[in-house]
């Protein structure tokens, strides 16, 4: 399976889990927060991810966030923290 039939298979599979009620935990950092286009820190920063799987990631998981809602209800105030 090519990369990008492989990352949609894997997002398929998550948002199966998500409409069956499972949740799912994605990881914001202090850059990735403050970016509407990339919200989210995929990669790891180690290597950079072709930007049609990274688009397709990005844009899936926001569409997961709309859909299903944010677990920010049960996090600390104000969210994201300050960083000093």
């Amino acid at each position: 399976m090519d990369p990008l039939g492989a990352i949609t298979a894997d997002l398929d599979r998550i948002e199966t889990q998500l409409k069956n009620g499972w949740a799912l935990l994605g990881w914001q950092n202090q850059l990735s927060v403050l970016s509407k286009e990339h919200p989210y820190a995929i990669g790891g920063g180690i290597q950079k991810l072709d930007p049609v799987i990274d688009s397709t990631i990005q844009s899936r998981l926001k569409g997961f966030k709309a859909e299903y809602g944010a677990l920010r209800q049960i996090l600390p105030q104000p969210w994201p923290p300050t960083v000093s």
